[in-house]
Order: structure tokens, then C-alpha cells, then sequence
């Protein structure tokens, strides 16, 4: 019965870091295209009007604490199927 359990185990194991991989792929991509899109509002101010730094500034950092925020839920879930 033990060794069926670990079986188990191991399976949502690989399971999970599976989900987890495919977690990490689309926090990639979804940045990737957050970064695309932020380049193209970039690109598409006129040159009378400015983007200021400390605003390109806040929206990196609110990229990142989403994308740390994600990542730490994603940590938990993983630590609780595992233990």
C-alpha cells in the first residue's frame, strides 16, 4: 500500500511541476507581450508629449509584484500538494 502511495505521490508530483512549467511559460509570454505592448505605447507617443521615467518605472514595477505574485501562489500550491 505504501509504494502504490509514493507511485501516487511521484505522479502529482510530475503532474504538478508540469503545470508548473507550463506556469513559468505563460508568465514568460504574457511578459513578453506586456513588454511589446508597453514598446508600442513607447513608440506611438508624438514628439510634444513625454513619457516620464518614473512612470515607465511604476509600470515595470507592477509588471514585476504581478508577476512575483503569481509566482508565490504558485510556490504555495506546489508546497501544499507536495507536503
Amino acid at each position: 500500500m505504501g509504494q502504490v502511495e509514493r507511485e501516487l505521490g511521484a505522479e502529482e508530483i510530475d503532474k504538478l511541476r508540469a503545470e508548473n512549467d507550463k506556469l513559468k511559460a505563460d508568465i514568460e509570454e504574457l511578459k513578453a507581450d506586456y513588454i511589446q505592448e508597453l514598446e508600442a505605447d513607447i513608440v506611438g507617443v508624438d514628439s510634444q508629449s513625454q513619457i516620464s521615467a518614473s512612470d515607465l518605472e511604476m509600470a515595470a514595477n507592477e509588471m514585476k509584484s504581478q508577476i512575483l505574485a503569481g509566482y508565490v501562489v504558485l510556490k504555495q500550491v506546489v508546497y501544499i500538494y507536495i507536503y
